[in-house]
Formats: structure tokens, C-alpha cells, sequence
């Protein structure tokens, strides 16, 4: 599964995830349902 057309193994922690995002106006709790559904996406667990 890719998001916006970048592969998972590019991104393969919590960190690069949330440095992925980090472009996108979020003034929810700070991205933690978004970088919850990529990483459960990429089969990965925080």
C-alpha cells in the first residue's frame, strides 16, 4: 500500500512517518490517528 506514491520500506518508522505528514496543516492531537492508519496500513505497530 503507498501513500500519495511513496512505499513503505522508504518510511519504516513512526518518526519518518510523522516527517512525511509534517507538510500537511493538523491542528487535531498532533497527527496520532493519521500516523496510527499509515503505520497499521504498512503492517506496523508504534
Amino acid at each position: 500500500m503507498t501513500l500519495a506514491g511513496v512505499e513503505p520500506d522508504e518510511h519504516a518508522d513512526e518518526e519518518s512517518v510523522r516527517d512525511l505528514l509534517a507538510g500537511n496543516l493538523c491542528r487535531c492531537t498532533g497527527y496520532e490517528g493519521i500516523v496510527d492508519a499509515v503505520m497499521a496500513g504498512w503492517g506496523r505497530s508504534r
